[in-house]
């Protein structure tokens, strides 16, 4: 019973080892999770693997992909497969988010238009006088018998 758990043991710290290689060798690493699951039809060691999403389109194309389970009772015979899975799952999820169909960015048109509306928005701005800007610093009577900034506004001479 000892061998068969080394081996285990040995070719989970191989596949583990694996995942760190994998990581390192993509601008998009994908998560891997080796996880043990107890209880339900999925029970055993059950291997994992996600790239951050950056839309609802890529977190989609994930759905259903990369995960793989090794049952408790064939984990012994089975145990030189884990790292071929770790591979298995980590190309599957890379390759579905780099099938995604790229999001559509602005044309230079677009932004050329809201440029010029910016800087129309600027010459505006530039000959519009602080009296437009401000129409409630008029002249009014002081409300309290000290006298009020009201009469003065504190940023212009008069």
């Amino acid at each position: 019973m000892t061998g068969y758990s080394t081996s285990v043991g040995g070719a989970i710290a191989a596949a583990l080892e694996r995942a760190e290689e994998l990581r390192g060798l993509s601008d998009r690493p994908a998560r891997e999770r080796i996880m043990t699951i107890f209880g339900d039809d999925r029970s055993g060691l059950t291997i994992n693997a996600r790239i951050a999403a950056r839309t609802p389109t890529e977190h989609r194309a994930q759905e259903g992909l990369g995960t793989r389970c090794i049952p408790w009772d064939e984990l012994d015979a089975r145990a030189d497969e884990i790292v071929g899975l770790v591979d298995e799952v980590v190309g599957e999820v890379t390759l579905a988010v780099r099938n995604v169909p790229p999001v559509p960015r602005p044309s230079r048109s677009e932004d050329d238009l809201e440029l010029a509306a910016f800087d129309d928005l600027i010459e505006e701005l530039g000959r519009t006088t602080p009296s437009q800007l401000f129409p409630c610093w008029k002249r009014i009577r002081p409300s309290t018998s000290r006298g009020s900034w009201a009469a003065k506004p504190p940023c212009w001479p008069r």
